[in-house]
């Protein structure tokens, strides 16, 4: 399940993954991991304990693990 929360300019993406035990675990992502940690809090503050941000976002994901993903940059 992804979810996508728009924000005013950008958006925070919800990753919810479901293991085969039935367990699930919520993963945070934005661009650059600053927004997606706060919502990581948010969630853990509300009981989604196993709620992660993925750090550094998806710049960081596109730098070091899938160079193939599209970027954007702010100027």
């Amino acid at each position: 399940v992804v979810m996508d929360l728009p924000t005013t300019t950008n958006s925070i993406i919800i990753i919810i993954n479901n293991n085969n035990n039935g367990a699930t675990q919520e993963v945070v992502v934005c661009h650059l991991g600053q927004r997606s940690h706060m919502v990581t809090q948010q969630l853990r503050a509300i009981g989604f304990d196993r709620a992660r941000n993925l750090a550094g976002g998806l710049a960081a994901w596109t730098a070091r693990i899938d160079n193939s993903l599209p970027s954007y940059h702010h100027y």
